[in-house]
């Protein structure tokens, strides 16, 4: 990747990930758009990316989780924007910091489990327009995402050097 690239890309990814956040928390549903800005982001980054074998791994990695995510959704699982979003987001994931990912998405998890869970019990019986707030018998793991692909920006950030 190179170096302009790589200083310009989080801040391409951020506003996405925001929306990915924003949409599933507030709507319990993740826009067809978003999985697709992604993508366009993806591809017109492509030419300055890791080196080709990396980046194929990517894509493979991406195309693996979306068949079982897929399967996850045929049995009504996982909605069908989670199946869309994770696999997109996973493509800006270097496969180097892959695992450090999905460390962040177990935290991402827990925390919106934790959070969702005081909020649900905060607004009980209000009407607050949020409807991941009412709808007690799903989570919204656009907020996983969102927050995982946060905080492996965050890091990547704050362990590139300036210089």
């Amino acid at each position: 990747m190179s170096a302009l690239s790589g200083l310009l890309l989080p801040w391409a990814l951020v506003p996405l990930l925001i929306a990915v956040i924003y949409c599933d928390l507030r709507m319990m549903r993740i826009p067809n758009i978003l999985p697709l800005l992604f993508l366009g982001l993806f591809a017109i980054t492509l030419p300055f990316s890791e080196p080709f074998a990396q980046t194929l791994t990517r894509v493979a990695i991406a195309g693996g989780v979306f068949v079982l995510g897929f399967i996850g959704f045929a049995f009504r699982l996982l909605g069908g924007g989670d199946v869309k979003s994770l696999p997109a987001i996973l493509l800006f994931v270097p496969t180097a910091l892959m695992s450090h990912f999905m460390l962040a998405l177990s935290a991402g998890l827990i925390l919106g489990i934790a959070g969702l869970t005081l909020a649900r019990l905060a607004a009980k019986g209000r009407q607050t327009g949020w409807r991941s707030l009412t709808d007690t018998k799903r989570f919204p793991m656009g907020l996983s995402f969102g927050l995982a692909g946060l905080a492996l920006i965050a890091w990547q950030i704050q362990a590139t050097p300036l210089a």
